[in-house]
């Protein structure tokens, strides 16, 4: 399921994100695209809210920040990681910015608690170790077969019969000396790391 990009408001919704726009622009030193996301963000949220009308648990067609509770935005929370099956970091992105402005609300004395406050960030996914293609792990064996220690050799083959993956190598403490060009980088995870050699 995708999202409108710039979702259409009530007047009182609108009112609101002005408002909360000349805040980010006047009071604060942020640069043009965070002010943007942190309105878009917050324009996603405002217009979930007034989208849910009479069966949610606001039964207003308007966006008030005042009648957002804690269940709201955990359900919120949900609705972006299920329903529209965002990455954590995009979720987390949309509940810093609501954690943002609701703080400031209350610092306003506008709201009489922060909502946001307890609402928990998600968990960063995982990627999954890869195993080494022939070449990488060539690689490797030369490198280690070269310059390692007999641990890191014994790791290594050991490591190579039972297939590879790159996450063991990436923690390991293997200490490897010369220079990189010799046998080059060897990428170890998904994120680009490599194992670099170090005197």
């Amino acid at each position: 399921m995708k999202r409108v990009a710039q979702p259409e408001l009530s007047a009182m919704g609108e009112s609101v994100l002005s408002h909360y726009e000349q805040r980010l622009r006047v009071e604060e030193d942020l640069s043009v695209a965070t002010v943007r996301n942190y309105l878009s963000d917050l324009r996603q949220f405002a217009a979930w809210c007034e989208a849910r009308g009479p069966q949610g648990r606001e039964h207003a067609a308007s966006f008030t920040p005042e009648k957002v509770a804690t269940p709201t935005l955990i359900e919120y929370r949900t609705y972006l990681q299920h329903l529209l099956q965002l990455k954590p970091t995009s979720v987390n992105r949309a509940l810093v910015t609501l954690k943002r402005y609701f703080a400031w609300l209350e610092a306003l004395g506008q709201l009489t608690y922060d909502p946001a406050k307890v609402v928990k960030l998600v968990g960063e996914e995982v990627i999954p170790p890869r195993h080494l293609d022939d070449q990488e792990e060539q690689a490797l064996v030369a490198a280690v077969t070269k310059e390692g220690s007999a641990r890191d050799q014994a790791s290594s083959s050991s490591c190579c019969i039972r297939g590879c993956v790159r996450e063991k190598f990436a923690h390991s403490p293997a200490r490897m000396s010369g220079s990189a060009s010799e046998v080059g980088r060897l990428p170890c995870m998904a994120s680009g790391t490599s194992i670099v050699r170090s005197p």
